[in-house]
């Protein structure tokens, strides 16, 4: 019973969600990137407070910190589960071999 289930049954990869959360942080990443290099270079051409500047800058290093282990965590998941499928899938297609070599097996034409 076992292997018949095997053989029906269709492993699913259901990342879309996942693949649009982290296609959603590679865009706040990038406009974060952004707005730091900005700070950056205004601080380079004009006279400012080195206070305030340290403050916004530090918190756009932590925002973009925050985002990126955000984005190695959704795209690790993502990975996984990619290796999951696939080894799924690679053991599907051994069992089915097995199965379908299987000439004496009781089970293999209910």
């Amino acid at each position: 019973m076992f292997v018949t289930a095997v053989v029906w049954e269709r492993p699913h990869l259901h990342n879309s969600e996942l693949e649009a959360k982290r296609d959603a942080l590679q865009e706040e990443i990038a406009v974060t990137v952004e707005l730091t290099q900005n700070a950056v270079a205004e601080n380079a051409r004009v006279a400012q407070d080195q206070d305030d500047y340290n403050k916004r800058y530090n918190a756009l290093v932590e925002r973009y910190d925050r985002l990126k282990a955000q984005y190695d965590e959704v795209s690790t998941a993502i990975s996984d589960n990619k290796a999951r499928y696939e080894a799924d899938t690679s053991l599907r297609i051994y069992v089915l071999g097995v199965f379908a070599m299987c000439t004496k097996c009781k089970f293999r034409d209910e």
